[in-house]
């Protein structure tokens, strides 16, 4: 996955097997690199942001479509 790929509303889990569920809220950019804000699905109001390219990464994050059940 490129991280041009990452759309609002996508879900990831951590590739570590975190139980945390997040979803893309925001895409931003900055210092000219692009970056995704995520929400913590349970917990709408932690937020956290990545770079676009690290949240591609399928050994970082997993697209919850081809994550494991919890």
């Amino acid at each position: 996955m490129s991280s041009a790929t990452i759309r609002l509303g996508q879900r990831f889990r951590k590739a570590d097997c975190s139980r945390l569920i997040f979803e893309v809220v925001d895409c931003i950019d900055i210092d000219g690199l692009a970056h995704v804000r995520l929400a913590v699905v349970e917990s709408p109001l932690e937020l956290r942001i990545y770079s676009a390219q690290a949240v591609a990464d399928k050994r970082l994050f997993v697209p919850l479509d081809e994550a494991l059940p919890v």
